[in-house]
């Protein structure tokens, strides 16, 4: 085996993964197959929107791991008084799911977090998302294949 990822630390239920992987940040993708199996982690932002251009593309086999008990990332843990995007709201958001009825300039966490959770709903990645899963860390091998994009000239 040649990939494997302890799950919230404890190598009793390390997630075992395929050999030759390609990473790039935080992606991990099984090559060799005729679908990549994909782990995704974390489920704010950028994690959605992944698994949502994933879905588009056809590809299904992907699963969003999440430490907590749901989704949201920086918008589920921020819930300070008076927690806000800093940015005018119609900014804050995919450009394929424009929402135009922010209500305020500056929308305040849980309006954000409800945007995400529409986001999850609409692009049907509820089946996708693994709550209570903390990947603790990744470990590699000789037997792993590691590409990066070359700049277009």
């Amino acid at each position: 085996m040649c990939f494997t990822i302890p799950v919230d630390g404890q190598p009793a239920t390390t997630l075992s993964l395929p050999p030759h992987m390609v990473s790039r940040d935080d992606v991990v993708i099984a090559c060799g197959s005729v679908q990549p199996q994909i782990a995704i982690i974390g489920s704010g932002f950028a994690g959605l929107l992944l698994g949502i251009k994933l879905k588009q593309a056809g590809i299904e086999s992907f699963t969003i791991y999440e430490k907590a008990d749901r989704l949201g990332g920086t918008w589920r843990d921020n819930v300070y008084p008076g927690a806000a995007c800093d940015v005018p709201a119609h900014l804050y958001s995919y450009s394929f799911e424009p929402k135009a009825d922010w209500t305020k300039k500056y929308a305040e966490q849980a309006e954000i977090l409800g945007y995400l959770e529409h986001c999850a709903v609409k692009y049907g990645l509820l089946p996708h998302l693994r709550f209570g899963v903390e990947i603790a860390e990744a470990k590699f091998d000789h037997c792993l294949l590691y590409t990066s994009p070359s700049p277009r000239d």
